[in-house]
């Protein structure tokens, strides 16, 4: 025992962020030093910093740490090694991750949108600094307690050439959508379930509109195509206008709906195509068995073909176990090479694929005849049209299901279709997987 703790070394560490996440962080802490001092580590959470210092916590504050609100006093403690960030958002995360960076120690985030809107600041701060001892690590940002960044880091882009990635980033829009399917609620019944257990926030934007996805595909993008894509830049539909027919209608067509990311490479590895959206997935796809809140990530790739990861997408131990995973790493100086690729692909805005767009009517003769007319003057194919019974004249659902053509091309024709008199709402347009 003695040989051991001879040879462990300690850790300083600044939590930034006291909430969900930073309290899993140092329970984890507490309960697994046994088994990081065999590894020769000790953590020693010696600031946490805090808006205010008095508040109550929901977790047990380490022994001897420091609650502060002064960040300052964090960058100028050199006896700190490493900083974990937790407190979420792009402000006040900024300046921990940026000024951590800057003060030459190692940084440890689960922060998406800050890395995927400041990737490029980031990556020159991490390049500027590593000579000094700065390492920075993010496995949590993407799918929580999934490994899948350093799986991709380490073991596949190196031996591998990515083709696609994609997948189930967010999931409280698994867990409604899975509602939505299995009980036919309507989303704002979904909505509000989720809200009642946690899963969704008072104001779900991020999530339900799909921007929570984009910041995740735009790291994996990075990650394995070598392309950064600005979240602003990408294609991105949320799961708002879903209603409980469209779950109906998937089950005609042997189908799930799922909200993906999906990141291809195109035009023979010269381009990158991405977006979000809500996605038809066949049930032969590994992906539509995917329920809950739980998340996958998809990756295919030259030599190993598809390849899964699946888990916890988020709460308070998957994400703190990636975080302490990631504190790890960079103590044992294990961790890879953050952003291991660069390539200065073309950004592919168009995309070709097979489509369904339901379309809400008010019954009348000749419709059909007019959506095929709007198709054919646009260049798009019809496959199917599928009626489900009509329970309502003044408001009828029906779908028209595409051949392979242009994401351009079918937002043009919803949006002649939108400009009929017989058209009740903007029709729905999803991409089949």
């Amino acid at each position: 025992m003695s040989s051991i703790a001879a040879s462990v070394k300690t850790i300083n560490v600044a939590l930034c962020g006291a909430g969900i996440v930073g309290g899993g962080v140092c329970q984890i802490i507490k309960e697994r030093q046994d088994i990081f001092a065999k590894l020769g580590i000790q953590f020693n959470i010696k600031s946490i910093l805090v808006r205010n210092v008095s508040k109550k916590r929901d977790f047990d504050v380490p022994e001897g740490a420091n609650l502060t609100s002064n960040l300052q006093e964090i960058f100028a403690d050199e006896s700190i090694d490493l900083i974990v960030e937790v407190m979420g958002g792009l402000g006040a995360a900024k300046k921990v991750v940026f000024g951590g960076l800057e003060a030459k120690k190692s940084v440890v985030t689960a922060n998406k949108a800050l890395i995927s809107y400041h990737l490029d600041e980031i990556e020159k701060l991490v390049e500027k600094n590593s000579s000094g001892g700065a390492r920075f690590a993010f496995e949590a940002a993407v799918g929580g307690g999934i490994p899948v960044i350093k799986s991709l880091q380490r073991d596949v882009i190196a031996a591998d050439e990515v083709l696609q990635v994609s997948g189930i980033l967010n999931g409280t829009t698994n867990y409604m959508l899975t509602k939505m399917d299995q009980t036919g609620c309507s989303y704002e019944a979904a909505l509000k379930e989720a809200q009642d257990l946690g899963f969704a926030e008072a104001d779900p934007t991020a999530d339900v509109e799909g921007h929570d996805a984009r910041s995740k595909i735009s790291l994996l993008c990075r990650l394995t195509l070598g392309a950064w894509i600005k979240d602003e830049s990408i294609s991105c539909t949320g799961i708002s206008t879903l209603t409980a027919d469209d779950f109906e209608y998937a089950k005609i067509l042997k189908s799930k709906i799922k909200l993906l990311g999906v990141c291809k490479s195109v035009n023979d590895g010269t381009g990158a195509e991405i977006f979000v959206s809500p996605v038809i997935v066949p049930l032969s796809n590994t992906i539509a068995s995917v329920n809950g809140a739980t998340n996958i990530v998809e990756v295919r790739s030259k030599y190993l073909g598809t390849t899964y990861y699946v888990g916890a997408g988020a709460g308070r131990f998957p994400t703190a176990t990636s975080i302490v995973s990631d504190m790890l790493e960079i103590s044992m100086k294990k961790s890879p090479k953050p952003f291991p690729l660069k390539n200065n692909l073309t950004h592919q805005t168009d995309y070709p694929g097979k489509f369904y767009i339901r379309i809400n009517i008010r019954d009348a003769t000749g419709i059909i005849r007019t959506v095929g007319q709007i198709c054919e003057e646009n260049g798009v194919s019809i496959y199917a049209v599928l009626q489900i019974p009509i329970l309502d004249k003044q408001n009828v659902p029906f779908v028209i299901t595409t051949d392979e053509t242009l994401a351009s091309k079918v937002k043009t024709v919803v949006d002649s279709l939108e400009k009929q008199s017989w058209c009740l709402k903007r029709p729905l347009a999803l991409p089949f997987l």
